[in-house]
This record gives structure tokens, sequence and C-alpha cells, in this order.
């Protein structure tokens, strides 16, 4: 959600052909206003503790299917979830918290990282890869592009 709420994407397709993705946010107090950039979406799941209270924006927005959640920390409960939605696959674009996560509990096969030329000296630390293959790097601009495959079959 923080991600959310200070880089506020649209997370679509602009500068490319297709459609845009079914947006899935995890949202445990149900913290979004309804007004972030990715509302204007076609679709969107938006998974939320049971007990939270959704905004009336969201909750009015005909593109948005709320989910609720008993545990949204548990990302097996969410996986479960998505599969009785009949979704199978999905990038994650998220912060460093929900990211190790998936990668601690080995739920990932791909992972493409983005190193920026320019060095920031503070900030949150990117997730820590475990069991993966270097896979492919290339350099786009001035940044460098690594793909890391799960050693995990």
């Amino acid at each position: 959600i923080k991600t959310i709420l200070v880089d506020n994407p649209q997370l679509n397709v602009r500068h490319y052909f297709g459609r845009s993705p079914v947006i899935l946010v995890i949202d445990k107090y149900a913290q979004l206003s309804g007004n972030e950039n990715l509302f204007s979406n076609s679709k969107i799941l938006y998974f939320t503790d049971e007990n939270s209270k959704v905004s009336r924006k969201i909750e009015g927005n005909s593109a948005v299917q709320t989910v609720p959640l008993k545990d949204s920390y548990d990302v097996h409960e969410f996986l479960n979830r998505l599969n009785h939605l009949g979704i199978q696959s999905m990038l994650i674009e998220g912060g460093a918290v929900l990211l190790q996560k998936f990668i601690d509990l080995e739920l990932w096969n791909l992972c493409t990282r983005y190193t920026a030329s320019n060095k920031i000296s503070d900030g949150i630390n990117s997730p820590l890869l475990k069991s993966s293959i270097l896979d492919h790097t290339f350099q786009l601009s001035k940044d460098q592009v690594d793909n890391f495959c799960s050693k995990v079959k």
C-alpha cells in the first residue's frame, strides 16, 4: 500500500498495445480512498481484511471487486482466493515487504531487477533473492536489468 500511496502508479498499458491487466491490491486496513490513479482501470480485485471498512468511493466503483480475507498477511489464503477466481499467474509490483514474503515462501519463478545508474544513500533495502539463478542481463539506457529464475521447481 505504501507503493500506491507514495508513487500513485497507474498500473495499466500506456506505451504499448494490448489490454491492461487485472490489478490485485492487498490493503489490510482499507487505507486507500479510491482517488488513486489505479482506480481508473478496467478491473481491480481489492483484497482487504474482512473487518476493514472500505471507502464508499471504492465500494461504488463498478470496476472494483472487493475480496475479504481472514488474514491479508497470509499469502496462502490470498493465493487460494486467486485460484478460486481463476487467476493462475501474476506480476507483483509491490514493496519490499510483500515481495520478500513471496521469495521466502519460494512462490516465484521469474524476477526482473532494475538497477539504476544513480546511487541512493538511504531508503528501503530491496528484497533478497534466495535459491535463484541469474538468467539474463542487459543494459536499458544507463540502467542494468537482471532476470533471475527460481531454482525451486
